[in-house]
């Protein structure tokens, strides 16, 4: 036989501090949260849950929203979630809400009708494509969870807002035209930009601009990432780096960036003491427009130059001089280096630089040398003079400034030279390698034509190099010490 309903009773979870109501309802035992640790609303809140469990949940899903002003309902659930949501995604949302919700929906009960959400669907994909409405109607489900939640009370229960289906692509509104940016041009458009630049209003302070995309290129950083640092905490003038919060960062990713002399010397020049560095948002396209037209960008492209150009561009030249993946990946908030990947595209200054044989930035209109000549030129010895000065780090010894046959040369020299017999070993990328099969695993990476394989034989032979510097100046100092 089924016990009666009994009385309920307020716990406190030791560890959270969240009090939570435990009664029996039609014979069987519940537990649930209050969520909340104020203990005269946990009370209130546990009475509540107690008559909705004994007596079902009460009808007023509809009749709490009639009159109920949209905007208003949203801004409070805006200002509730700037404590639950990255700042970042809550910014987002409030455009959602002005652009988007407060026309579509002009009584806040519009909100639980499945018609007019349905409405709100086929509405958007005319102007939007469907990834862009998808995350629209994230946030509408999020407005209504929040409005459904005990301590708010519009809502009993949340109705499911509709998602495009699959297979729809959506109308795309402006259709985005890259412009490959390189050094020269990204250098010269930032030249022919104003210092600063005002809002529409008139008498609106001066925002800067000249240094805003200085730092963007320098960095590689997102302009909304800009807009977000304030000083002192992120920079001061004089520091050598810049502190990137999670807040600021769109993924979240807080991190110490190193700053060029160029970025330092822009960062100094806008700097204040205190609050936001680069001032309130403000729109850019203008000026870029006829700074890139002023830079020689053909005119078809000089109205498509947006800051996120910068970005790319930037990644596409550290990557092209030389700079390791990782470590680029790390400069542009990437968690994974497949997203980098993405960020760099073709140029033809690297077709030049291929058919020449060298690298974008390192000597690219220098002439390819024949095999001869560099069978001529390959040093008989290892040392110093042959691969770089010891001590340096890891790209300064000369073997990716010249051209991938100067690795090659070194491992030729490998195979006679007696600093490197069979069985000695030295850690290489972290693994210890003999030196031999090192010389044996650069020759198949260079014959097989893949830039990736390649790419670890030109860091495997750097160490290689490294490693017989050390050992011919070890043999140095020991004839000097026998002699």
């Amino acid at each position: 036989m089924a016990r009666k309903e009994e009385g309920w009773t307020l716990r406190r979870d030791a560890r959270t501090g969240i009090y939570t109501v435990r009664f029996r309802v039609a014979g069987r035992r519940a537990h649930r949260s209050t969520r909340t640790r104020d203990r005269a609303e946990a009370q209130r809140r546990a009475a509540a849950i107690v008559e909705e469990a004994l007596n079902g949940r009460p009808r007023r899903s509809v009749a709490a929203l009639v009159g109920v002003d949209t905007l208003r309902l949203c801004s409070a659930w805006l200002a509730a979630m700037y404590d639950e949501k990255r700042i970042s995604t809550v910014e987002t949302w409030e455009i959602y809400v002005r652009a988007h919700f407060v026309p579509h929906f002009r009584d806040a009960s519009e909100l639980v009708s499945e018609r007019r959400l349905a409405a709100y669907v086929t509405a958007r994909l005319h102007k939007a494509t469907a990834a862009s409405v998808a995350k629209e109607c994230s946030a509408l489900q999020s407005l209504l969870r929040w409005c459904a939640r005990l301590d708010v009370g519009y809502l009993t229960e949340a109705p499911i807002v509709p998602r495009p289906a699959k297979g729809v692509a959506g109308t795309r509104a402006l259709e985005k035209v890259r412009v490959d940016l390189t050094p020269e041009r990204a250098g010269k458009i930032i030249a022919a930009l104003p210092v600063t630049v005002r809002a529409k209003e008139r008498g609106g302070p001066a925002r800067p601009c000249r240094a805003f995309f200085r730092v963007l290129w320098e960095t590689g950083l997102r302009a909304g990432g800009l807009w977000r640092l304030e000083a002192p905490g992120d920079y001061h003038r004089g520091a050598d780096e810049l502190v990137i919060r999670d807040a600021v960062d769109k993924a979240a990713y807080g991190r110490i960036l190193p700053l060029t002399a160029a970025a330092r010397a822009a960062l100094d020049e806008v700097c204040p003491k205190r609050g936001p560095i680069f001032g309130e948002p403000i729109d850019y396209r203008r000026q870029l427009a006829r700074a890139a037209r002023a830079a020689g960008v053909p005119g078809h492209l000089a109205g498509h130059v947006s800051p996120h150009d910068f970005r790319h561009g930037r990644t596409t030249d550290l990557l092209d001089g030389g700079a390791s993946l990782t470590g680029v990946a790390y400069l542009m908030g990437h968690r994974q280096i497949t997203t980098t990947n993405r960020y760099a595209h073709a140029q033809i200054e690297a077709a030049r630089a291929a058919l020449s044989g060298h690298r974008v930035g390192h000597g690219a209109g220098e002439p390819r040398r024949d095999q001869e000549t560099r069978n001529a030129q390959a040093p008989a010895i290892a040392g110093a003079s042959v691969v770089g000065h010891p001590g340096l780090e890891p790209g300064a010894n000369g073997l990716r400034g010249e051209s991938v046959e100067r690795g090659a040369a070194v491992f030729r020299l490998l195979r006679g030279s007696a600093l490197a017999p069979e069985g000695l070993t030295e850690p290489l990328s972290g693994h210890r390698v003999p030196i031999g099969e090192a010389a044996l695993r650069y020759v198949v990476a260079y014959r097989s034509g893949d830039p990736f394989v390649l790419e670890r034989g030109l860091d495997l032979a750097e160490r290689v190099a490294e490693f017989l510097e050390g050992c011919a100046a070890l043999e140095a100092d020991r004839e000097a010490d026998v002699g």
